[in-house]
């Protein structure tokens, strides 16, 4: 998760102006996604905060004007007049869970320079919207430098090969990094006590350091915000492990002690038998992850998939167990796994369709689209859909392409 937020952090922004989403469209329900990001806030507070936080008074602010558009956040450039740029980002409405993103991402920025990690200064946060700006927001460094997107294709072989392994030695530094538990990093008073925070060491901070709910995507989209779950820290023990009846520290301690020997046989095969774990990372692997990771996209609209892995598991369970005696679990009939093999592939046929519908008219995941190309690819949105109707080869397909045409805007009700 810091590896990630790193590489996308590192580079800088583009510039723009004014408090409305131009920067793209999105090619369905766009009205419905620019109506999300729309944040309603007191600039001329989010200024004034903005100066306290660089020891300067309101006053001293000559000019503030947007960055960008990103996939979670608004950010905007503050000039003083003595010449000195920072950045203001603030997320938009729908981006969930706010206040713990912002918490999370300012104690990972700081976690990070901690340990000497190229990564922006942050001068001041808030991770709540009860404020006199009316919104969550973060003041930090003005990273100066090109898009690497803008220039990639004019760099030379060489230059390349040097930005690549910089990288891998930042991912190198990345991984050394020690964590008692898993999930998102926080300040331990920006997160409330009843998140089980687990403490975090780090020599050169003067803040404390905690792990706590994770902050990914899944963990939060849609009607899983309200879900009332756990998202981390984990493993960890509970605070009241000593006052808990005999039965449950048993079973808490044995589900910490599987969890951490699972990790500890992992780490230490490859290091002491790499044969072995080459052995451990044959295609079936692949298999049984793919079930645990795509066991919730049935609530996505997606009843297939999953299934037609588990048709797959149940065809080779013998050679997955090694060990044809055991039975497996779940039963499909012949005809069943032969009916959902076939949609599966039906569907995964659509799917590369669908993607390459995308790319042929330039939309983005969820149908992002730059401002600047919009018109351009509307045209070829056109053309696709005139020569999908001429296509048809009866007036029922016809119709069932027009009133069912893949960049039209739907209902997300049911998806979410």
């Amino acid at each position: 998760m810091i590896i990630k937020w790193v590489l996308r952090h590192i580079g800088a922004c583009l510039a723009k102006d004014d408090n409305t989403p131009k920067e793209g469209y999105l090619y369905y329900n766009d009205a419905l996604r620019h109506h999300e990001r729309r944040r309603a806030f007191n600039i001329s507070e989010l200024k004034r905060l903005a100066a306290l936080a660089v020891q300067q008074k309101e006053d001293d602010v000559a000019s503030f004007e947007k960055l960008a558009e990103g996939g979670f956040n608004r950010s905007f450039k503050i000039t003083m007049r003595d010449g000195f740029q920072f950045v203001a980002r603030i997320p938009y409405p729908v981006t969930e869970p706010k206040s713990l993103l912002v918490a999370s991402e300012v104690a990972t920025i700081d976690f990070l320079r901690s340990h000497g990690i190229p990564v922006p200064k942050i001068y001041s946060y808030s991770a709540v919207a009860d404020n006199p700006a009316g919104t969550e927001y973060i003041f930090m460094e003005l990273v100066q430098g090109q898009n690497l997107g803008d220039i990639w294709f004019t760099l030379s072989e060489q230059e390349r090969i040097t930005l690549v392994t910089k990288l891998v030695q930042l991912e190198s530094r990345l991984f050394g990094l020690q964590f008692p538990a898993s999930g998102s990093l926080y300040y331990y008073d920006d997160l409330p006590a009843h998140d089980n925070p687990v403490i975090v060491p780090s020599p050169s901070s003067t803040r404390c350091f905690c792990l706590g709910p994770g902050t990914s995507l899944g963990l939060w989209n849609g009607k899983r915000l309200h879900l009332p779950v756990e998202r981390g820290p984990c493993p960890y023990f509970t605070e009241d492990f000593n006052e808990l009846e005999e039965i449950h520290q048993v079973q808490h301690a044995e589900l910490f002690r599987k969890r951490q020997l699972h990790y500890l046989y992992v780490k230490l095969t490859a290091e002491k038998n790499p044969e072995h774990y080459d052995a451990l990372t044959y295609h079936f692997s692949t298999l049984r992850r793919q079930v645990f990771h795509r066991a919730s996209d049935p609530w996505k609209g997606d009843n297939m998939t999953l299934k037609a892995d588990l048709v797959t598991l149940s065809r080779n369970w013998g050679e997955l167990t090694g060990d044809a005696r055991i039975p497996c679990p779940i039963f499909f009939s012949r005809d069943e796994s032969s009916e959902c093999l076939r949609l599966a592939r039906q569907q995964s046929d659509a799917d590369k369709q669908f993607q390459a519908c995308q790319e042929a008219i330039g939309v983005a995941n969820e149908g992002w689209v730059p401002v600047e190309y919009y018109d351009e690819a509307k045209g070829r949105e056109r053309k696709l859909q005139a020569d999908a109707l001429d296509a048809a080869e009866t007036e029922e397909e016809r119709v069932r392409i027009n009133e069912n045409w893949i960049f039209d805007d739907f209902c997300e009700e049911d998806y979410t």
